[in-house]
This record gives C-alpha cells, sequence and structure tokens, in this order.
C-alpha cells in the first residue's frame, strides 16, 4: 500500500483512503460530468457581511422565511441558501449578494450539514465588486529582499545627496 501526501496537513496517507484522516479532505476528486447543466446544485453562504442591510431582505427572499427570522442566522455560515438549482442559476444568484459575502456551489448531494464541511465545491463565486483573490503577504525571504533593497535605494539617496552638499 503506497503512502501518498495530503496536499492541505501533508500527512502520509493510504493512496485507498478517500479522505485523509487527519483533516478531512477528499483526495480523490469527484470526476464532473462536461455538462455542469446536469447537475443539481447547491448554493451555499460561506462567508457573510451581516451589517449589510440587504442581506436580510435576500435571505429571506431566497430561503422562504421573514426577515425577523433571517436576524437568527447571523453566524452559522455555511449556510445552505439554495437548493436543486442549476449551476448557472447559482451563478446567477450568487451575483445578486453584495459586497463582503462569499458563496460557493456545492453538488446538492453534498449540501447537508455533516458532509458540507469535507465536501470540495464545485466553484466558489464572490459578487463581483469583490476581488476573487487577495494579495498574499510576502514571504520571509521576499521580505528580506524588500527590506535590503529599500536600504540600498537609501543609501544610494544619502551619497548623492552628499555629492550634491560637498558640490555647493
Amino acid at each position: 500500500m503506497p503512502l501518498v501526501r495530503c496536499p492541505d496537513c501533508l500527512s502520509a496517507v493510504s493512496d485507498q483512503a478517500p479522505v485523509c484522516p487527519h483533516c478531512g479532505r477528499p483526495l480523490h476528486p469527484r470526476k464532473l460530468p462536461d455538462d455542469l447543466e446536469q447537475l443539481s446544485c447547491a448554493l451555499v453562504l460561506e462567508e457573510a457581511d451581516f451589517n449589510d442591510p440587504n442581506l436580510a431582505a435576500l435571505l429571506g427572499e431566497l430561503m422562504g422565511c421573514a426577515e425577523e427570522e433571517t436576524a437568527t442566522l447571523r453566524g452559522q455560515t455555511p449556510l445552505v441558501v439554495q437548493r436543486a438549482l442549476s449551476c448557472a442559476a447559482c451563478m446567477e444568484t450568487a451575483q445578486r449578494f453584495g459586497r463582503g459575502n462569499s458563496l460557493s456551489v456545492y453538488l446538492d448531494e453534498d449540501a447537508v450539514p455533516g458532509r458540507l464541511s469535507r465536501a470540495q465545491p464545485i466553484c466558489s463565486c464572490s459578487p463581483q465588486s469583490v476581488p476573487l483573490h487577495f494579495p498574499r503577504p510576502l514571504s520571509f525571504w521576499k521580505t528580506v529582499g524588500a527590506i535590503l533593497t529599500a536600504l540600498a535605494l537609501w543609501n544610494l539617496f544619502l551619497l548623492i545627496l552628499g555629492f550634491l552638499l560637498a558640490s555647493v
């Protein structure tokens, strides 16, 4: 039984295991059909800006509950917003959410509380006003390089300034 490394926790795992026993990440991604419109999908709210005044009304409309009931959903993310939709319908609905909300599309069979934490999304979507990728912080060596470059430029500036003041 050969061992492979889990991409998330880097632990040694059997190549026959469907998920990593340490972190729960699926090791063998599910093969999806070429035509995603055949799939029954669910839209899941991963992160929400509960200070957004339109969020309660939108959740109430999509989930079929009163706006007062949506106040009890605060902090209960991930939250299944809609189920049994096509992939395109999920993407269109995701664009209705405002800034600061992050949504993912899962297979409908995975959108249950016990499986949702271990399932891989088909795709993640954010409203167009939110950037899809945030800049990552610099690594240690890139930070060292940036500091050394700044010091070299500062010394060059002082050298030029010294020549200018000496010539006056």
